[in-house]
């Protein structure tokens, strides 16, 4: 369990797998914002955090057929790599501002 009293530089020497597990042994982080967090604070952009914008692109878009965001992620990591972070930046905006059409 990771406790209150962490270091934000500590945190940045983590691998991207010991920083999200991290993140999300904190009490009400889930894998979303232990996501978010992970591309916006720490600028790892291999991370793909999954929202209710994310999951429409994947179903509508992509035509996905997971039901789970946590896999939902995982296929989109495989398809963009380490460029998965500057893409769901992308799409949420491109699906944003095309539904208001």
């Amino acid at each position: 369990k990771f406790n209150s009293g962490f270091s934000l530089e500590k945190l940045t020497s983590f691998s991207d797998k010991d920083l999200y597990l991290a993140l999300t042994s904190i009490n009400g982080v889930g894998d979303k914002v232990a996501s978010c967090i992970m591309l916006f604070g720490f600028f790892r952009t291999a991370f793909f955090p999954v929202d209710t914008w994310i999951e429409k692109i994947y179903l509508e878009d992509f035509k996905g057929e997971l039901k789970d965001r946590k896999k939902m992620a995982e296929f989109f990591i495989s398809e963009f790599n380490e460029y998965s972070g500057y893409m769901q930046q992308y799409l949420f905006h491109y699906k944003r501002v095309t539904s208001k059409k």
